[in-house]
């Protein structure tokens, strides 16, 4: 039983830092799409 536990804990650390790495790289999208606009326009 504290195996499977244990497994839980590392499946739901796996999905926040799933989540919170789509955040981050969805972030850096947009700032990469914003740089490029802003020197197509200057």
């Amino acid at each position: 039983m504290a195996e499977n536990g244990h497994f839980d804990k590392t499946l739901m650390i796996l999905t926040k830092t799933q989540s919170l790495f789509f955040k981050v790289s969805h972030v850096i999208f947009y700032l990469l799409n914003v740089s490029k606009r802003g020197i197509r326009n200057g």
